[in-house]
């Protein structure tokens, strides 16, 4: 996939973690501006270049300034290509509190893959939703896990639901 002209290489876990260690927008949960450079630097990440400011960045801040439409076109493509779409859904368990070890979620994927053979150079550079499906299928076989994802059935009977409560309000 090619944005702002570069190939990027397949989202990984080493990506996501770049970006969220350089608080980049397009990691946080809400909604956030997004500048030019947010965008240059998101790319290059995923490139894999050096963050070192370039020429062809100037001439990408450059057309990014000049065209809200190249600017909203290329952010869309980052966006779908780093999203979460494909990543197994989970029943919510009611009395879990989430991660209990208090390790970054990314870290505990790599470590369940690096567990079950999976080379740890692998298990960074691998497409993030093929790591997160793999360490789900190890967790889910693990004696004694209640990892439990979502059908797709599931997952279209709780949407429905949601509409429904949405256009009714919540049913008591």
């Amino acid at each position: 996939m090619r944005i702002l002209g570069r190939l990027v290489y397949p989202f990984c876990l080493k990506h996501r973690l770049q970006l969220l260690a350089l608080d980049s927008p397009f990691m946080r949960e809400e909604d956030a501006p997004i500048t030019a450079a947010d965008l240059i630097l998101a790319v290059k990440v995923c490139a894999e270049e050096s963050l070192e400011p370039t020429w062809q960045d100037t001439w990408q801040g450059v057309k990014l300034a000049r065209s809200k439409s190249y600017m909203v076109e290329e952010g869309r493509k980052f966006l779908t290509y780093a999203g979460s779409t494909n990543w197994p859904k989970f029943w919510e368990a009611k009395e879990s509190g989430g991660n209990s070890t208090g390790m970054p979620w990314i870290m505990s994927v790599v470590c369940n893959l690096v567990k079950h053979g999976v080379p740890e150079d692998r298990a960074w550079n691998m497409p993030e939703a093929q790591a997160i499906w793999m360490s789900t299928g190890f967790m889910a076989n693990e004696p004694g896990n209640r990892v439990k994802v979502l059908t797709t059935e599931e997952e279209e009977m709780l949407d429905q639901v949601a509409r429904v409560e949405a256009s009714h309000g919540p049913q008591t």
